[in-house]
């Protein structure tokens, strides 16, 4: 009777949760990262998003889900949905399966990963907490279903690199545990090791080679060292719970501290996990994202906690500082929420209407820089936009290295563009430009400010001489 009272609880207990979200994901506006996932499901070839993603340097689970329905005309919003029925189903197996008190269950669920970025902004991200309380679950019982362990295991390392060492040390410890220890070579245990390797593998072949020259977004690079460490760690902690406050920055710091050390001490093994699967995540973003930390980043790092403080007892003392530690980043997520509820979170939607109210059909864009505009791209798919960068029309943002200024910095190159009107697209402030063209242009649109840094926009017409 007291679990059937606890289902009934926890099923209700979701729906709220569901609905409180849904209305925030119909609300949200698509940006240039989520934009970009939708283009290419939509306008490459399986080869061709396969060859594309090295530039991405995200593996490719993500973009094969959402490829059917992109290429047979589906809206985004299917994206977005399904994000957020990922959260749902996450919150849900929270609620009802882990060993977590009541308060520290509803802690890590009104926390801003939860309330806000894993429901709300649509990228692979949104995968991870669903299929990491699973492998949770799973965890005690992998003997008794090692071929649903292994497939979960396969699944997290694929949705993002930063989860890549959290895959493979717990597939390490599968294969040792019940193959090479126990000498036990079971027709169930070769197969889950097999799909565990093969899914390694296959990330190792799609993204070797990103950090080395593949992608001008995603460089390894250790010229900056210590401020790529100083600025990691700031936006790491600092970002995820929306406060600028040493102070606050320094006691969430010891809070993540002493979860480690209550780990340690409960056990080495999970300890171990948490600091190598975390360490790996640190270096990633240290040689190569250290510029941008977004908060669905850092939770993806909590998740890794909550996944192993899912496997142990806890006392009195554990729980508050589990409440506390995720409690404090609940603001964030309300401010979010509010935010997006109120305002554009990109600017690109409202900037698109004007163009297809106002603009000719045959019109040229040209965005500056490039990255940017991505989503304005996404909401008019029958316009046509030049990459100054890559002297082509675009249908989604490249990254590739092997042209000059491919980075996606400012680049006026459109001498081959023939059209009878062209439009930049200035989603930063750009003096250089209106310096260059000096009299050529005239300021036709600018949109309100967007929450996605970057992404408020300023559309700027060209008058081309009659010579």
């Amino acid at each position: 009777m007291k679990n059937k009272k606890g289902l009934v609880i926890n099923i209700l207990s979701t729906i709220l949760y569901a609905a409180f979200t849904f209305i925030i994901v119909m609300h949200h506006e698509i940006w240039a990262d989520e934009a970009q996932v939708w283009l290419l499901s939509k306008n490459l070839s399986l080869f061709g998003l396969f060859r594309h993603l090295v530039e991405e340097g995200h593996p490719s689970l993500f973009y094969l889900i959402m490829m059917p329905f992109a290429k047979t005309g589906c809206s985004v919003i299917i994206m977005q949905v399904f994000c957020w029925l990922c959260s749902i189903a996450a919150a849900f197996l929270l609620l009802q399966f882990s060993p977590f008190s009541g308060f520290e269950k509803a802690s890590i669920v009104l926390s801003s990963g939860f309330l806000y970025f894993f429901p709300v902004i649509a990228r692979s991200y949104s995968m991870i907490p669903v299929l990491v309380f699973l492998a949770a679950i799973l965890y005690k019982k992998q003997k008794e279903y090692p071929v649903f362990y292994a497939v979960v295991l396969a699944l997290i390392a694929n949705t993002h690199i930063i989860m890549f060492a959290f895959s493979a040390i717990l597939g390490a410890c599968f294969v040792y545990n019940n193959v090479l220890k126990e000498k036990v070579y079971e027709k169930k245990y070769l197969i889950s090791a097999g799909i565990i390797s093969i899914s390694l593998i296959a990330v190792i072949i799609q993204l070797a080679v990103t950090p080395f020259g593949a992608s001008c977004a995603i460089k390894y690079n250790l010229d900056s060292i210590l401020h790529n460490i100083t600025n990691t760690f700031t936006q790491f902690f600092g970002n995820p719970f929306g406060f600028s406050s040493s102070v606050l920055l320094v006691i969430i710091s010891i809070l993540f501290l002493i979860i480690f050390i209550y780990i340690f001490k409960k056990s080495k093994s999970l300890f171990t996990l948490a600091v190598i699967s975390i360490g790996f995540q640190f270096f990633i973003y240290i040689t190569s994202y250290s510029l941008n930390i977004y908060p669905t980043k850092s939770f993806c790092a909590f998740l890794i906690l909550i996944f192993c403080l899912w496997q142990i007892d806890r006392n009195k003392f554990a729980k508050i500082i589990i409440c506390l530690f995720f409690l404090l980043s609940v603001f964030q997520g309300f401010r979010y929420t509010v935010l997006d509820l109120f305002n554009n979170y990109s600017s690109a939607k409202e900037t698109a209407q004007f163009i297809r109210k106002n603009l000719p059909g045959d019109s040229v864009f040209i965005p500056l820089p490039e990255p940017y505009a991505i989503a304005v791209m996404l909401y008019l798919p029958d316009r046509k936009f030049w990459s100054g960068t890559n002297t082509t029309y675009i249908k989604y943002m490249k990254w590739s290295c092997n042209k000059n200024n491919s980075n996606g910095s400012i680049v006026f190159d459109f001498k081959e563009v023939k059209a009878k009107h062209i439009y930049f697209i200035i989603s930063v402030p750009n003096p250089a430009i209106e310096e260059l063209l000096k009299d050529k242009i005239e300021v036709l649109y600018t949109s309100r400010p967007s929450i996605a840094e970057g992404e408020a926009f300023k559309i700027i017409e060209y008058i081309q001489s009659n010579n």
